[in-house]
Order: C-alpha cells, then sequence, then structure tokens
C-alpha cells in the first residue's frame, strides 16, 4: 500500500530535479539532497523495527523532504539568477538591454523571439560582429 502513494511523494520532488538541472543549479541540489540524505537515515533507524512499512515510510519521508526543501530553496534561487526588473524600468542583471524599451544600451535592436528577447547589433554599431554571434538574450518580461 505505501509502495502505491510513492508517485504522489515524489512528483514535486521529480519536477524540481528538471528544474535545478535545467537552471544549472546542482550544486544546491546536491545539497538539499543531502539534508533529505539525513532525514532519511534518521527515519530509518526510527521505523526499523517495523520492518518493510518502516523502509517504505521512511522513502517516502525522503521524496517529500527533497520536494519541500527544493521548493523552499527554488524562489531564492530564481530571483538570484533571473532578476525582476527595478523601478527604474531596467532589468537588474548585466544583459544591456531593456524589452519594449526606447532604448537600448551599445545601440543594439531589440527583436522578439518566443519567449525571448535578443538584442542584436544595429547596422550601425561596428564593435560586435554578427558572424561571431555576440548578443545579448534579455529574458522576455509581460
Amino acid at each position: 500500500m505505501l509502495g502505491e502513494v510513492t508517485p504522489i511523494c515524489g512528483a514535486m520532488a521529480f519536477e524540481f530535479d528538471g528544474v535545478f538541472i535545467g537552471a544549472t543549479w546542482t550544486r544546491d541540489m546536491r545539497n538539499l539532497m543531502l539534508a533529505a540524505l539525513g532525514l532519511y537515515l534518521a527515519l530509518f533507524f526510527a521505523l526499523r523495527p517495523f520492518g518493510n512499512a518502516g523502509l517504505w515510510t521512511a522513502l517516502l519521508g525522503f521524496l517529500l523532504a527533497r520536494g519541500a526543501l527544493q521548493g523552499w530553496r527554488y524562489r531564492a534561487l530564481a530571483d538570484a539568477t533571473f532578476p525582476r526588473e527595478r523601478s527604474g524600468g531596467a532589468t537588474a542583471g548585466a544583459v544591456g538591454c531593456r524589452v519594449g524599451a526606447r532604448d537600448v544600451r551599445d545601440g543594439a535592436a531589440p527583436v522578439r523571439r518566443r519567449g525571448l528577447s535578443i538584442a542584436l547589433p544595429s547596422s550601425s554599431h561596428r564593435r560586435v560582429r554578427r558572424s561571431r554571434l555576440d548578443y545579448r538574450i534579455c529574458p522576455f518580461r509581460h
């Protein structure tokens, strides 16, 4: 019976695994995994007298702890990695462009492509060569 709820308990952990790996937050994922492992070992030894049911309960606790810890850490990592706009209208990151702005630094013109705003150099901007694909990508803000 406890094995039947494993996918439900692990769904949040598995979802956040994809997010953390895709965003290259693997160091934080490792640290949170070690914290969840500590909880698993504590549950395992505490529930050892219950046999197989204790083992399954410890595993479910491990999966729930992973999902909860990754969910707790997600917001701070997302804010640090993908800064939101400040009150001045410019993005907080060092990308050098503003989506929907009248001017873009370094003479680049914004081009919108499926959820991203790519700042390509304008024709008068000689410093950046297009062949090197030296353009800046700004997160698309709605």
